[in-house]
């Protein structure tokens, strides 16, 4: 144990909790970058696991710089004494090890590996290293159960006074956002309790989350959730933004430079937020295909019972919906066009994408008829009445509102990046299939989702026919030159096939 004067330290750090010490005090103290320490102030209860950086100017032999973000969670004074501790190695590396070498974890073990991603006793490497083992040696039917127990009870728990709890969930990777808000806007609309907890993007260029925050707040805590159930009966919220399994963030962050998330991760991640946001009922939806997460049908049927397995242990009523899926659920690809697409079906607008409204409808119908709102096969025409009499917008209109945005939003009010090009057809054709993975990769160049004009309208969709001359799809960003770096991947990439 050691002690140092605190020093704030404008630092962004990629790590969440980071200090840097004199070089000359590393050396007396053996620590080096790879050290974790546990520092507090002094006879206090709040402790912090944090990483070190090392530098010979920016503090000197006395003080401890401390990262902006870790300043106002210790909530520290400039030159307040600050008390370090030593951490020993934790237990929960020699179950990562026991995994790696191809043994079954307990409930315990798995638990303890998580609570120390959470608390940061174990860094990126050592996680990794966990993540990994979901590749190989992989995870049995009674690990993936104990890894969705141990990652929901890792955080917050919500325990609701309600008979059904509902919601809808997507494994992701398809282009198109807008299915969520519809959903949310019809069963909210009839008086059912669903708060959805959406994600950022991870394999896809705008996930529900970076949509929304085109149109409301989407970060609120525990007791701010709770609250708009009561006065709405519904909400639509960044589920990172809670403290709910943190563990699976923690673990996204992982995967995320890799483009990549392993079948059984998903299944867990999704599953141990439904259980820890407190659902009763539960549809799923999986599309399938050449260019989303679930590329064979084969596979479809190993994720479905996967799903449901789970989700019986929990007394969670699930209902799996797969879909062959070719192009994007939507038309707008990215935050602000993505926006304009739900805006227009909630809207009904002569204009909306049809195929966009009828999946949205399918699948409201089938969380009606599951949760006993509707009898079987009528679901959907009991989605739809909601949605053409204008009651889902209104339910629409009160989710902004309580979540800080313009009820009256209209989709004019949104406009995409102001340097735009068009893509045209250079034959006559029929349009057999839009390259999901081309578009990521094309909206990410252009800045979708952190950009949130960015993205690309496509003016034709599998199925349509396309006339020589003819848009097949917009680019759009604020900058020329992303969209002169997107033309020039064109030059070389197909994404509309006709």
């Amino acid at each position: 144990m050691f002690y140092l004067r605190a020093r704030k330290i404008d630092l962004s750090s990629n790590h969440k909790k980071t200090i840097i010490i004199n070089h000359r005090k590393a050396l007396e103290e053996a620590i080096t970058t790879d050290t974790k320490l546990e520092i507090s102030k002094p006879n206090s209860k709040k402790k912090f696991i944090v990483n070190v950086d090392i530098t010979e100017k920016l503090v000197s032999h006395h003080e401890i710089g401390i990262s902006n973000s870790l300043w106002e969670k210790i909530n520290v004074h400039e030159g307040e004494i600050i008390e370090v501790n030593f951490l020993s190695q934790p237990k929960s590396i020699l179950s990562i090890r026991k995994k790696l070498l191809g043994k079954e974890l307990n409930y315990n073990e798995i638990k303890s590996i998580l609570e120390d991603i959470v608390s940061g006793r174990l860094g990126t490497i050592e996680a990794t290293y966990f993540a990994a083992c979901g590749f190989n040696p992989g995870f049995n039917d009674k690990e993936l159960y104990y890894l969705t127990k141990a990652m929901a009870y890792t955080g917050d728990v919500f325990k609701w006074p309600y008979e059904k709890v509902v919601d809808k969930h997507s494994i992701g990777g398809l282009a198109g956002k807008g299915i969520t808000p519809i959903l949310v806007s019809i069963i909210s609309s009839l008086g059912l309790v669903i708060p959805n907890t959406s994600t950022r993007s991870i394999t896809s260029p705008a996930g529900t989350t970076d949509v929304m925050e085109v149109l409301c707040n989407m970060v609120y805590s525990k007791e701010e959730i709770e609250d708009l159930i009561r006065r709405n009966n519904a909400c639509i919220v960044w589920g990172g933004g809670l403290d709910l399994a943190p563990a699976d963030e923690a673990l996204i962050d992982i995967e995320k430079p890799l483009g990549i998330e392993l079948y059984d991760k998903f299944i867990v991640s999704i599953m141990a937020k439904k259980v820890a946001i407190g659902l009763t009922h539960l549809v799923l939806d999986i599309p399938y295909g050449p260019d989303t997460k679930v590329h064979h049908s084969e596979d479809v049927h190993m994720i479905q019972k996967k799903f449901e397995s789970i989700a019986e242990k929990f007394g969670i009523k699930i209902k799996v919906v797969t879909r062959h899926a070719i192009g994007p659920d939507g038309r707008g690809i990215g935050p602000v066009l993505e926006a304009i697409d739900l805006l227009k079906v909630l809207l009904q607008r002569d204009d909306r994408y049809l195929p966009l409204e009828d999946v949205s409808l399918m699948l409201a119908g089938e969380l009606l008829e599951l949760c006993g709102e509707a009898k079987p096969g009528k679901g959907y025409e009991k989605a739809k009445k909601e949605l053409q009499s204008g009651r889902a917008y209104k339910a629409f209109q009160k989710i902004i509102a309580a979540q800080g945005g313009n009820p009256n939003v209209q989709p004019e009010d949104l406009r995409p990046g102001q340097y735009q090009c068009d893509i045209t057809a250079d034959h006559d054709g029929v349009v057999t299939d839009i390259e999901n993975h081309l578009i990521k990769d094309l909206a990410h160049s252009l800045g979708a989702p952190n950009i949130k004009s960015a993205g690309i309208y496509l003016h034709k969709q599998v199925g349509e026919t396309v006339s020589k001359g003819e848009k097949l799809f917009t680019i759009y960003s604020t900058s020329d030159k992303r969209v002169h770096l997107a033309c020039e991947i064109l030059k070389y990439k197909n994404i509309v096939i006709y």
